[in-house]
């Protein structure tokens, strides 16, 4: 789980990288959600291991990456484990 705050209401989009981003700097992109507009206030995300295309995907270190209103980013790391 992510928490995402924002001080004001925002666009937010949330992708995820396989975690060979931090070593080869090229991870390859395995889920993206936009989540609309999101009110000021903490919102919690919730990912459930699967891809773009509804497939699970293996157990490791994915790179969670939030922009906020298509600027603001920010980074989270979090390791799935099944």
């Amino acid at each position: 789980m992510v928490n995402i705050y924002a001080q004001e209401n925002n666009n937010v989009m949330i992708n995820l990288f396989a975690g060979e981003f931090y070593v080869q700097l090229n991870g390859q992109k395995v889920y993206s959600q936009d989540l609309a507009k999101q009110s000021a206030g903490t919102h919690n995300f919730t990912w459930d291991g699967v891809n773009n295309h509804n497939k699970r995907v293996a157990s490791g270190l994915y790179l969670f990456r939030i922009r906020k209103n298509n600027n603001e980013v920010s980074t989270a790391k979090g390791i799935l484990l099944k």
